[in-house]
C-alpha cells in the first residue's frame, strides 16, 4: 500500500456532488459509521476520487485522515495488519477517517472483508472504501459485508448536477458527452470509437475481474467461463441494443421504393423516421423466453455470427449491467384503439444506457447502416441531405425524452406515502403512447402519476428553443385527455418542456425550461410546487 499526503488531496472541482451530504451525514453520525463501512464505487470517470477528495478536505482540520492507495499484490491480511498498528499508535480512541482507494484491486476482498466493519470501525473510526469493480462491492455486499455498509454509487449523474459541476446549462453538451467526469476538463468520450474503449475497458474489463473474484454465487458462473474477447462482444452487442433497436428491413424497402420512382417523395422515409425507424429494447428480454432473433442479432452486432448468447447468460448480463448502474429501465404505457374504444394494451420497460455519452455515441453508429444501401446512395443528394438531418432530429429529440423521463422517475423514487403496509413510493413517472390504425396517434413523453392524490400531470418534451403548433394540438385533444384521467385520475396541469425560456403561448399553453424545471423538481419534490414556483417566476416576467 502507497500512503497519499494530503497536500495532494486538492478537490478539482469546486462544486460538490449532490451525494456528498449523505457523505456527511455517514461521517457525523456515530450511530452510522459504527459497525459499517461507507462504500463508494462507480464506473471510472464518475467521480469518486472528486468526492472523496472533497469530503477528507472538509474535515481535514477537525478529525485525522489517512489516505491509502491499494496496490494489486496487497492482500486483506496487509489491510488488518495497518490497521492494527494505527490502532496501537492512538490509543486515546481517537475518531479517524481512513480512505482506502482501489481496494476491489484486493483479490479475497470478497471473502476477508468482514472485520473492517466488525472490528476496527467500532473503533471509532470512519472508513471509507473505494473502487471501480462495482459488481465486486456488490457481491461482497451479498457476502462477507451483508448489511453493514453504506453505498454510495458515483455512475448516475443527472442532467442539473452535470450542469452544476461544470458550469454548463447545455442539454446538448450533456446528451453527446455527459455522466462522465473528468478533472483536466477533457472528454471522456467524445465519438464512438472513445465510447466503444470506454465499455471496452471499464465496463466488459470490470465485469471480467469481478465474476472472477471470488464470488460464491453460482448464477454468474456462465460468465465465469467466458473468455474476455467474448465477454467484450456479447456487452457491446447488448449495448447497442438497448440503446436503440432499429428496423433495417423495413427502411431498406423504403429507400429501394423511393430510388426506383422519381415521383415517390421521401417523406415516406421520413414519416417512418418519426414513428418506426428504431425503438428501445424492452428488458422482457432478459426473461427465459429469450427469443432466437434477439440472440441472433445480438451476435451478429457483436460481430461473430458463430458467437451465441445462450438465454441464461442473457439473463447473468441483465443482472450485472443493471447493478453496475450501466442500463436502467423507463416505464412505458401502451394505448391501443380497438372496438372502437382506447385500451391500454400492455406496459413496456425499456432499457436506458445511464451514460448519455454512451448512448448517444452507439446511435450515431447505428444510424450509419443506412448509408451502406445502395438504393441509399440511387436518392437525390438533397434527399440524402433531408434523410440525415430527420435521422440526426430523431436521435437528439429521443436522447433529451428520455434523459428528462429518466431524471424526473429518480428524483420521485424518493417520495413517498403511507399505505396500510407502512409506506410505498407516491409517484409513477412513465411515458404514454397512443395508436390507432397501427400508426402512432399521439403520445405524452413523459406522465406523473400521483397514488396519494389520484391525480397526474402530463407533458410533452420538445427538443428545440420554439414553440410548436403540434403541442397545442395533441393538449387540445379531449379523447386522448379523458382516457388519461379515466386510467390515472384528474390531470392537474400540462406543459411542454423545452429548451427556451419557460413561457405561456398565445393558445395558453404552458412551456416550461427543461433546466429550470428539473432543478425545481430537485429542490421542491413536489409537481405543484413546481408548476406554483414557474408560473410565478413567468407572471414576474410578463410584468
Amino acid at each position: 500500500m502507497i500512503k497519499i499526503e494530503l497536500s495532494e488531496l486538492d478537490a478539482p472541482l469546486k462544486m460538490e456532488r449532490n451525494c456528498i451530504a449523505r457523505m456527511k451525514d455517514f461521517i457525523e453520525d456515530e450511530r452510522w459509521h459504527s459497525e459499517r463501512l461507507l462504500v463508494l464505487y462507480g464506473l471510472p470517470e464518475t467521480g469518486k476520487d472528486m468526492l472523496a477528495k472533497q469530503i477528507l478536505s472538509y474535515y481535514r482540520n477537525s478529525v485525522k485522515c489517512s489516505v491509502y492507495e491499494v496496490e494489486e499484490t496487497d492482500t486483506m491480511e496487509d489491510i488488518y495488519q495497518l490497521l492494527e498498528r494505527i490502532q496501537e499508535q492512538e490509543k486515546d480512541r481517537v475518531r479517524q477517517i481512513i480512505w482506502f482507494r482501489e481496494i476491489t484491486r484486493v483479490k479475497d476482498f470478497i471473502r476477508r472483508s468482514a472485520c473492517l466493519p466488525d472490528i476496527f470501525a467500532t473503533y471509532f473510526r470512519v472508513i471509507i472504501v473505494s473502487g471501480t469493480d462495482s459488481f465486486t462491492f456488490y457481491n461482497a455486499g451479498n457476502d462477507e459485508l451483508f448489511d453493514r455498509t453504506t453505498d454510495i454509487h458515483t455512475t448516475y449523474i443527472s442532467f442539473t448536477e452535470h450542469c452544476r459541476l461544470l458550469g454548463s446549462k447545455s442539454l446538448d453538451d450533456y446528451i453527446r458527452y455527459g455522466g462522465l467526469l473528468n478533472p483536466s476538463g477533457e472528454r471522456v468520450v467524445h465519438d464512438y470509437d472513445s465510447a466503444y474503449q470506454y465499455v471496452d475497458k471499464y465496463i466488459a474489463e470490470n465485469i471480467y475481474r469481478s465474476t472472477r473474484s471470488g464470488c460464491r454465487f453460482d448464477r454468474y458462473e456462465p460468465l465465469k467461463g467466458l473468455p474476455l474477447s467474448d465477454l467484450k462482444m456479447f456487452v457491446h452487442g447488448i449495448l447497442s441494443l438497448c440503446s436503440g433497436v432499429f428496423a433495417k428491413d423495413k427502411v431498406q424497402a423504403l429507400l429501394k421504393k423511393v430510388a426506383e420512382d422519381e415521383n415517390r417523395p421521401v417523406h415516406e422515409i421520413l414519416d417512418f423516421i418519426e414513428d418506426g425507424f428504431f425503438s428501445g429494447l424492452d428488458a422482457g428480454w432478459s426473461s427465459r423466453e429469450v427469443s432466437e432473433e434477439f440472440l441472433a442479432a445480438i451476435s451478429v452486432i457483436a460481430g461473430n455470427r458463430k458467437l451465441r448468447l445462450e438465454p441464461y447468460m442473457a439473463c447473468c448480463f441483465d443482472e450485472v449491467l443493471r447493478r453496475m448502474d450501466v442500463v436502467s429501465v423507463v416505464r412505458q404505457v401502451n394505448f391501443i384503439f380497438e372496438d372502437g374504444i382506447w385500451k391500454i394494451k400492455r406496459r413496456t420497460y425499456p432499457y436506458h444506457v445511464i451514460q448519455p455519452a454512451v448512448r448517444y455515441w452507439y446511435l450515431q453508429k447505428g444510424r450509419e447502416f443506412i448509408e451502406d444501401y445502395r438504393y441509399y446512395n440511387e436518392i437525390s443528394e438533397d434527399g440524402r441531405k433531408t434523410i440525415s438531418r430527420a435521422l440526426g432530429a430523431k436521435i437528439d429529440r429521443l436522447m433529451v425524452a428520455e434523459t428528462v423521463l429518466h431524471d424526473v422517475g429518480c428524483i420521485l423514487s424518493t417520495v413517498f406515502r403511507k399505505n396500510w403496509l407502512g409506506r410505498d413510493k407516491r409517484f409513477e413517472v412513465f411515458r404514454a403512447e397512443f395508436r390507432k390504425d397501427g400508426c402512432l396517434y399521439g403520445c405524452y413523453d413523459l406522465v406523473v402519476h400521483d397514488w396519494e392524490t389520484l391525480s397526474h400531470w402530463g407533458f410533452v418534451i420538445n427538443n428545440g428553443f420554439e414553440a410548436s403548433s403540434e403541442d397545442d394540438r395533441l393538449f387540445s385533444d379531449r379523447e386522448l385527455q379523458e382516457k388519461l384521467q379515466k386510467q390515472f385520475g384528474r390531470c392537474n396541469n400540462v406543459a411542454v418542456l423545452y429548451k427556451g425560456k419557460s413561457s405561456i403561448s398565445r393558445f395558453g399553453t404552458v412551456y416550461l425550461n427543461i433546466y429550470d424545471f428539473l432543478s425545481s423538481l430537485e429542490s421542491n419534490r413536489d409537481m405543484g410546487k413546481v408548476f406554483k414556483e414557474l408560473l410565478e417566476g413567468i407572471s414576474k416576467l410578463d410584468k
